[in-house]
């Protein structure tokens, strides 16, 4: 499981209020479907990924649209122990297997020995999941089609496009996936 200890920001000058999450574009949705539809009531996972498949790959989504979703706490065989399980929302449900776009800031994972491991976040370091400042639907496990051709900074807000995956049983990777994810910019 990803756990890292140590979260201090790198810039002390950095202001405690949260950051808005980038919101370049909200989603990439037809016409017929007005973004104050987009909910878990009011549209049903199904319909939304139908709508979504019309477009043109790929679709754009974001940080808020990634935060439709609850958890439920229960049992975890294999651990023997009750954990939160997230129960993902009509949105993030349409987007899953469906190749996207999303931007946002890179999380150092260096610390845990593994130089292979990429995430994206909402949020700058200092205001990201790992130092408490943000919930599981604002990280992102990046999962690289090939090796960057250049180091990628933290904090340096970039964009990805990839198929993105929601995860609610493996426990080795976060709740969201981004596989063969390439560098947009």
């Amino acid at each position: 499981m990803l756990g890292l200890t140590s979260c201090s920001p790198t810039d002390s000058s950095q202001p405690d209020t949260i950051q808005s999450p980038p919101t370049d574009t909200f989603f990439d949705l037809p016409t017929v479907v007005e973004k104050d539809q987009l909910d878990s009531t009011s549209l049903s996972a199904k319909q939304l990924q139908d709508s979504l498949k019309e477009l043109t790959p790929p679709l754009s989504i974001d940080w808020e649209g990634l935060s439709d979703l609850s958890f439920e706490y229960r049992l975890h065989d294999s651990l023997e122990t009750y954990i939160d399980f997230p129960v993902f929302g009509a949105i993030p449900q349409a987007y899953n297997g469906l190749e996207v776009q999303i931007t946002g800031y890179m999380i150092p994972v260096a610390e845990t020995g593994n130089d292979e491991i990429f995430i994206l976040s909402a949020f700058p370091y200092s205001q990201c999941f790992f130092c408490g400042q943000a919930g599981l639907e604002s990280i992102l496990d990046i999962q690289l089609k090939e090796e960057p051709k250049r180091k990628l900074e933290l904090d340096e807000r970039l964009t990805f496009k990839g198929r993105f995956r929601v995860n609610n049983s493996d426990l080795n990777y976060l709740i969201y996936i981004l596989d063969d994810a390439e560098l947009v910019n």
